[in-house]
């Protein structure tokens, strides 16, 4: 690959002496050592970005004791619904607030400060609350995922799940739990005077605005779902895909190109989402017109063929980095969050993919190892 901000300069050429005739008295030039240290902090700096692109970020991995509570950081609902819980992107040298909630259970909360690129371990068993029973009747209502719209014979109340309503008239009530790109959960709960039940909504994903693209474009993309198959568009296209009865797998294909697929996961919570995809170039050809060499039988421009891929085993070594951070992906396994500098992988071609759920983003690229070789790969990310 070209130049890497990973590597170094070769050389800092020293300053070329002066001689200065002797004074009898001179103090510190407080320009000069000013101006020095700005030029010092301004090259540490610029090492530092041009390595990382920024401070390695930190994770928090949350275990549980009950394993389904809400999980709150810095006051905003974590996506997953169960224990282990990973926070991921951590902004290091910030003090960052937890809050763990469950009905039934005393609140627990504390305040962490991560450095860069620390993995934290933490470890919360919730003690039950020891008030007694509120009284009133009406239900407790919690959702996967949490944060959802609640609406009781039409009527929204003014909290979000998880909620407690003890308020309610006893009878039977229409309860409907909303949040946006999920499919709206709806019953109708019997309300006991002198009672609050406890309700669990699960909200499967519903219609999601997807946004196809490809490199090159002009490629095929279809959805398929066991014997369902869906043909949307060729690259770049938006469709609203329906994710309410199971996720689908997406290809593409392109005359002259190998086809891609990839499996549709839609980040919790997220309404929108981008699909792309780097297409590599086939090694089916046919001959020109001219019977000359190899000619691309779409473009019909000189094929540019893969590198074969490397024989004898061994392995070699990985560094990848993106900008905005993500998680990475190798071959379906999920190694961490970028950047990662030292990854030993076998010799061979490996697919790589990126997620960062902050900006609906799922990039899937591939990356050949060479034995006893060094790849550097760095992705832009666009928000989908």
């Amino acid at each position: 690959m070209g130049g890497s901000p990973f590597e170094e300069p070769s050389s800092i050429r020293e300053p070329t002496a002066v001689t200065r005739p002797p004074k009898e008295s001179r103090g510190p030039n407080v320009p000069l050592l000013v101006g020095i240290a700005i030029v010092v902090l301004a090259l540490v700096g610029g090492g530092a970005w041009a390595l990382f692109g920024q401070a390695d970020p930190g994770i928090v991995q949350l275990t549980t004791d009950p394993a389904d509570p809400v999980v709150l950081f810095d006051e905003q609902p974590v996506q997953a619904t169960s224990s282990p819980f990973v926070i991921g992107n951590v902004e290091p040298g910030t003090v960052h607030l937890i809050e763990i909630r469950k009905t039934g259970y005393q609140t627990w909360s504390t305040q962490v400060e991560l450095s860069p690129g620390q993995n934290m371990p933490l470890t919360v068993s919730l003690q039950r609350s020891e008030e007694p029973p509120a009284t009133g009747s009406g239900f407790a209502l919690s959702s996967a995922p949490p944060g959802a719209a609640v609406f009781v014979d039409g009527r929204e109340l003014a909290d979000r799940t998880p909620l407690r309503a003890t308020d309610v008239t006893p009878g039977s009530h229409v309860v409907r739990v909303v949040l946006e790109g999920r499919t709206p959960w709806q019953q109708t709960v019997n309300v006991v005077a002198g009672q609050v039940v406890d309700i669990q909504a699960t909200l499967p994903l519903g219609e999601v605005v997807v946004n196809f693209v490809s490199e090159p474009s002009g490629a095929r993309v279809t959805l398929v779902r066991g014997d369902e198959e869906r043909y949307v568009g060729t690259t770049p296209t938006r469709e609203e895909v329906d994710m309410s009865e199971g996720e689908w797998t997406v290809e593409m294909t392109r005359a002259g190109y190998d086809d891609w697929s990839e499996e549709l996961r839609i980040p919790d919570g997220a309404s929108s989402h981008r699909v792309s995809a780097e297409l590599e170039r086939g090694t089916v050809a046919v001959r020109g017109n001219n019977g000359g060499g190899t000619r691309d039988p779409v473009r019909m421009d000189p094929v540019v063929r893969m590198d074969p891929e490397p024989s004898g085993g061994g392995t070699g070594t990985l560094r990848v980095n993106s900008q905005p951070w993500s998680e990475i992906h190798i071959d379906g396994r999920r190694i961490g969050t970028t950047p990662q500098m030292n990854l030993s992988l076998a010799a061979g071609r490996h697919r790589v993919t990126f997620i960062n759920p902050d900006i609906n983003v799922r990039e899937t690229v591939n990356v050949t190892i060479r034995a006893g070789e060094t790849e550097t790969l760095i992705r832009r990310l666009t928000p989908g």
